[in-house]
């Protein structure tokens, strides 16, 4: 059963998504809400998968990024 704390909490999250998201610079903030709104009728070990894929895809682009920034320095 599902508790109506869990409901209005969840709710209020989606809400705050959809005031941040068109305000948000950060690619990786901007791929992650939006995640959450292509998912909000998923329970969240329905999504974790994909948090988990998008997590991991994300730490590599920064690993990237870090290593040309100090390439570019040497």
């Amino acid at each position: 059963m599902v508790n109506i704390e869990t409901i209005y909490r969840k709710n209020e999250v989606l809400s705050l998504v959809n005031k941040l998201l068109p305000l948000s610079k950060h690619s990786e903030k901007t791929r992650k809400m939006k995640l959450m709104l292509e998912n909000k009728h998923k329970s969240g070990s329905e999504i974790t998968e994909k948090l988990y894929e998008l997590k991991e895809e994300i730490r590599g682009e920064l690993l990237k990024n870090q290593l040309q920034k100090q390439s570019s320095k040497n």
